[in-house]
């Protein structure tokens, strides 16, 4: 995941560093299909080759036969609760703002200041 990272953050920086827009616009693109290309190699190939899968660092519990352990599971799906409510909330509040916003050019509406 790293490497990926590293792969994009580098694009951002190639984006950046090229003034003229269409040669920016097309060396971005192939950079960017590279980087997709690398993306999956190193996301999907590069954890499961047998010398990688022998040194693993995760913890026993996550890659297991069968899925996650249950401790992770269930800490996984507390946090997916919890983004759940936080993304609610944050809708709820979008929506109050933006009626607000409504009532008030009405409001001006009503008063003839529009």
């Amino acid at each position: 995941m790293f490497l990926v990272l590293l792969t994009y953050t580098a694009y951002l920086l190639v984006r950046e560093a090229i003034d003229d827009s269409d040669r920016r616009a097309a060396v971005s693109a192939v950079y960017a299909v590279l980087g997709a290309i690398a993306s999956v190699f190193l996301y999907w190939v590069v954890p499961y080759l047998p010398t990688v899968m022998q040194a693993s660092a995760h913890p026993s519990g996550i890659i297991a036969k069968g899925g996650l352990d249950f401790a992770y599971r269930t800490v996984l799906r507390l946090s997916l609760l919890g983004f759940l409510l936080v993304c609610i909330q944050l809708v709820r509040l979008r929506a109050a703002i933006t009626l607000l916003k409504w009532r008030q050019q009405m409001a001006a509406l009503y008063r003839g200041e529009a």
